[in-house]
């Protein structure tokens, strides 16, 4: 009898962790389609349902992620300090390591970040884990490091990989594999324009694929391509970009947000290098009224 029950009891906790691997499977999604307000509702059912102690730490790391892309990086830190030197499992120590370089590529400390995603890619080999979505996420923000210090051959290096390393385990159609092709646009800018706009449009498909044409995404993948559009003079795309990047903020936000002021920004931007000040003036105005009202009269934007 004691030995039935015992086979019950581990039946019902083999069914139980799995439920729970499921749910953070889908708590990924929520956050790499931007879903906040449903990733954080999903972290706390997470967190009210008695999960392991693996579990808790990936949630928790996955709460880090969400506040860093709310931009509460204080809030952000407090969650990561208690979680690191809480585990001795190499793969849970990646995961927090490599949150801990997100954390401080937003900070703009890009040494701090280089070093703790270095450390993170190192303990996913340990874990015999850099074949994991979770490496292929490190070597992103790798990338990005390098871009943001302007080393492009290892931001191309890397965000290649990770690129590869996506295809591989979700195909061609993922909010991942996207956001390694805004990383390489990103990357070929300043270098190769023809080329970062092939990879912003292979983005763009993939996000109106998954969201249609009126999604936040959409709205940044207009801001990438209009940017391009502008270096290489072609204004009349690139003001097309821009205005279409500005009415879904506008769509998202009614009453004004920094990203729909960056649209206008660039708009302004635009229209200045077309010998069009009047025009330039109007959405500068617009822009710093909408800045002042998110912001206060204080901010550097």
């Amino acid at each position: 009898m004691r030995h039935g029950l015992l086979i019950v009891l581990l039946l019902f906790s083999l069914l139980n962790a799995s439920a729970q691997s499921s749910q953070l499977k889908k708590l990924d999604s929520l956050i790499a389609a931007s879903d906040l307000p449903a990733a954080r509702q999903l972290v706390e059912s997470l967190s009210q349902a008695n999960p392991s102690p693996e579990i808790h730490h990936r949630v928790q790391n996955r709460l880090s992620e969400i506040l860093i892309l709310e931009g509460k990086l204080d809030e952000a830190e407090e969650v990561l300090q208690r979680l690191t030197g809480s585990s001795n499992n190499p793969f849970l120590l990646a995961e927090t390591k490599t949150d801990l370089g997100f954390l401080f590529l937003n900070k703009g400390r890009n040494d701090i970040a280089l070093s703790n995603l270095q450390e993170a890619l190192d303990l996913f080999q340990r874990a015999g884990a850099s074949g994991t979505l979770e490496a292929a996420r490190c070597l992103a923000h790798i990338s990005l490091v390098y871009t943001t210090t302007g080393k492009l051959s290892q931001a191309e290096e890397n965000g290649l990989v990770a690129l590869q390393l996506r295809q591989r385990l979700l195909g061609d159609a993922s909010e991942e594999v996207a956001a390694s092709y805004n990383d390489l646009g990103l990357i070929y800018t300043s270098t190769n324009p023809d080329k970062a706009l092939e990879y912003y449009d292979k983005a763009m498909a993939v996000y109106e694929k998954l969201h249609g044409s009126e999604h936040r995404k959409i709205a940044i993948a207009n801001n990438n391509l209009g940017f391009v559009y502008r270096q290489l003079k072609l204004y009349g795309d690139a003001v097309t970009s821009f205005e279409t990047a500005e009415a879904i903020w506008k769509k998202i936000y009614p009453n004004g947000h920094p990203n729909q002021a960056l649209a206008l920004v660039n708009l302004g931007l635009t229209y200045g290098q077309m010998g069009n000040p009047t025009a330039s003036l109007g959405y500068y105005e617009r822009a710093v009224t909408m800045y002042k009202s998110y912001y206060g009269e204080r901010h550097s934007d």
